[in-house]
């Protein structure tokens, strides 16, 4: 049985995601480095639309960030599923309604300082829409009609990924705009070949375990598929104490389309700087 995560990926940029298999590269093109919450290091405030506006400004092409849903139904950025670590509330912001979140406030992770009020998506989605830069959604509890209504309605949908860890979540998703691509979690060669072949028809997208070894990201590439990683728990760790080298061993050997990162400038700074 298939084990997987999922993303829902689309995009107008069909160098990053074209459809049809291509046979293997002997030099993979450079890949899109995405900014994890929104930030250029976890230093930053997490969701926050200034921090956005920085890392924009920055170069980073693409920007991950979360939603979630309040008692009335409207979404707001922001990652936990509580106030507690990331505000000046507390409690389920599940439990909260519009009104009650309009009056909450995000922290600075080292001074604690308040900052801007919780963005909703609305207002993020027209701060996307003044920005040539490819969003990554993590969909949280936010119901995935819903995104992607929204997305549309600001005409964001080609240039988005809607990211779920939840199987349920991704069949809604699917359902929701017949666009969509999906991204399954694929640890070995067998489920590379297994998920490309229960996908059918439907584009899809590996997204492939970052301890994974050369050999199965070299597998899913020249399987015509476009692969998708993060370095938060890995090469970003080590990368404060190693440097930018860090960065280089780890993508010698595995062609990479899409990277999330906890420090995307000095990602990108290391991809235009290969040596």
């Amino acid at each position: 049985m298939l084990t997987f995560r999922t993303l829902l990926l689309c995009s107008a940029t069909t160098a990053l995601y074209a459809q049809q298999p291509a046979p293997p590269q002997s030099h993979h093109q450079q890949p899109v480095v995405c900014a994890h919450r929104g930030w250029l290091s976890p230093s930053q405030v997490e969701n926050s639309l200034p921090v956005m506006e920085k890392t924009a400004q920055a170069g980073v092409a693409m920007i991950e960030f979360d939603l979630r849903r309040s008692s009335d139904g409207r979404l707001y950025l922001l990652h936990d599923a509580t106030l507690d670590r990331t505000t000046d509330a507390a409690g389920p912001v599940l439990s909260k309604s519009a009104a009650e979140l309009r009056q909450v406030h995000l922290r600075g992770p080292e001074t604690g300082r308040l900052v801007e009020a919780i963005p909703t998506f609305d207002q993020f989605l027209v701060w996307a829409q003044h920005h040539q830069i490819e969003l990554m959604v993590d969909l949280k509890d936010a119901p995935s009609a819903q995104v992607v209504s929204e997305l549309k309605r600001y005409g964001l949908l080609n240039r988005a990924i809607l990211l779920t860890f939840d199987e349920a979540t991704a069949q809604a998703a699917l359902a929701s705009d017949p666009q969509v691509r999906v991204s399954i979690l694929t640890k070995t060669q067998s489920e590379v070949d297994q998920a490309i072949q229960t996908a059918g028809q439907h584009p899809i997208d590996l997204y492939l375990p970052r301890t994974g070894e050369p050999a199965l990201f070299q597998y899913a590439h020249q399987r015509g598929q476009k692969i998708i990683t993060d370095l938060m728990e890995g090469p970003d760790l080590q990368f404060a104490a190693n440097g930018e080298d860090v960065y280089r061993e780890y993508l010698k050997d595995r062609p990479v389309d899409i990277l999330v990162s906890n420090h995307p400038e000095a990602l990108r700074r290391t991809l235009s700087n290969p040596r």
